[in-house]
């Protein structure tokens, strides 16, 4: 006799389609892509010539809550990530809403550790257009949040591999 496992696992192949996986592959890189576009404008910007320097004192407040932020939304999009894929939810689904749900979970994840990447690289913005980047280097430390949602998305894209074996270690406690 098959386990839930096993039929949750065959369901959650066939759903996999190549349709699905191309759609949650698109989403994650598109949302690199709008961190990526901005780094990008940032870069730029820095290079403009500024009037003048400025004394930086609401940027380093930027740059403290930058750094909190970032390592709070780390922390916090794997916690939601977690909670959505719980076994004990992917065990009362059909494969094709387990798939979407592990599409959302990676959204969520993207998007929250995204909200930091662009608190970081507006931090980054004003320190250009207040002409301090190249007096205080240690501003560009705000693109470290843009850098690592960048990598943590290409590195983690949802596969069909990837899902199955996230599926397999979730509900692998219910089937013993």
């Amino acid at each position: 006799m098959a386990s839930p496992k096993d039929i949750g696992l065959a369901e959650l192949k066939a759903a996999l389609t190549p349709e699905n996986v191309r759609a949650g592959i698109i989403i994650q890189i598109t949302l690199a892509t709008g961190v990526l576009a901005f780094l990008l404008a940032v870069m730029f910007i820095s290079q403009l010539p500024t009037e003048r320097a400025s004394d930086g004192g609401i940027i380093e407040i930027m740059n403290v809550i930058h750094a909190i932020f970032f390592i709070v939304a780390i922390f916090v999009a794997q916690q939601i990530f977690n909670r959505l894929l719980r076994s004990d939810e992917l065990s009362v689904r059909t494969g094709e809403q387990v798939v979407q749900l592990i599409r959302t979970s990676y959204i969520i994840r993207a998007a929250v550790i995204e909200g930091a990447a662009f608190f970081g690289l507006a931090t980054l913005l004003v320190a250009a257009q207040a002409g301090l980047l190249n007096t205080r280097p240690i501003l560009w430390l705000n693109v470290s949040s843009a850098v690592y949602q960048i990598l943590f998305i290409l590195l983690n894209l949802p596969t069909a591999e990837k899902q199955e074996a996230l599926f397999e270690e979730r509900i692998q406690s219910l089937a013993t």
